[in-house]
This record gives C-alpha cells, structure tokens and sequence, in this order.
C-alpha cells in the first residue's frame, strides 16, 4: 500500500506550493498583457502599410482601383502590340 502524500506535505510546502501558482499566474497574466500589446501594435501597423499602399505620393504604392489610369506611363513604355510579329517577319529573334 502506497502512503498518503497529504500526509507528507507540512504547511511549509503548501505555502511554497501556493506560492509558486501565485507566480505562475502572475507570469501568465503579463504574457497576455504583452499578447494583447503586440496584437495592438500589428494591426495598428498592418493600418499604417495599407494607408501607405494606397497612397499615390508613395513610391511604389499601388494605385487605387477606382483611380484613373496613369497616361504618364502608358507614354514611356509605348504601345509594344504588334512588335513581336513584326521582328519576325524582319528576321529579328
């Protein structure tokens, strides 16, 4: 027959006992408070990087998709349609 482990414990150990869940709750509460501090600061960032995304003053953002098309670029990069046949025909690969 196995003894009786209550019967082992001195009021010692169940202060350090208690104790020890006083800490460990204590450190689980401040993971969740750094949890939530760092979910906050995601999603405030995630904010920020659409913002700028949508921002036409940024470089590299993207346009919108109601914004009307850039003429600019359509002007540097030319209308390329039909060149590919007809650098075949002249012999050019």
């Amino acid at each position: 027959m196995e003894p009786d482990r209550r019967a082992d414990k001195s009021p010692d150990d169940e202060a350090g006992i208690h104790h020890l869940e006083r800490v460990r709750d204590d450190e689980v509460a401040a993971m969740q408070r750094e949890s939530d501090r760092v979910e906050r600061d995601i999603e405030r960032t995630r904010r920020e990087w659409e913002a700028l995304r949508e921002d036409p003053s940024v470089p590299g953002a993207r346009p919108r998709e109601d914004s009307p098309p850039d003429d600019e670029l359509e002007d540097v990069a030319g209308d390329w349609s039909g060149t590919a046949q007809a650098a075949d025909e002249a012999g050019q690969d």
